[in-house]
């Protein structure tokens, strides 16, 4: 199973109705389940594909887990992506981002 990660900076095209990707810093695909090794830097984004044909659920945090169901200290709780979806995140200075399968 595969998600796509990708840390971007955001940036305007024009309008502050039309947001885009500027410099995008890192890219990983993870084999879920799994965690990012790349960490959000100040002021990204990161924009989270679900390359697989089932949902899947991610979270972050300073030691994010997916199958959460309440936020802790440490992670928010998991949020579902469907198969093909997309969702972007922003998360603070030294989160990382977890993917798990789900059922």
């Amino acid at each position: 199973m595969t998600v796509f990660i990708s840390f971007a900076e955001p940036r305007g095209m024009g309008s502050i109705h039309a947001p885009g990707i500027g410099q995008v810093r890192a890219r990983e695909s993870l084999t879920i389940p799994a965690s990012t090794t790349a960490t959000f830097a100040n002021g990204e984004v990161a924009i989270v594909v679900n390359g697989e044909s089932t949902a899947v659920a991610i979270a972050f945090g300073t030691t994010p887990d997916a199958a959460a169901t309440a936020a802790s200290a440490a992670t928010t709780a998991g949020v579902v992506i469907a198969a093909g979806g997309w969702l972007p995140i922003v998360g603070k200075v030294g989160d990382k981002i977890n993917a798990k399968s789900i059922s």
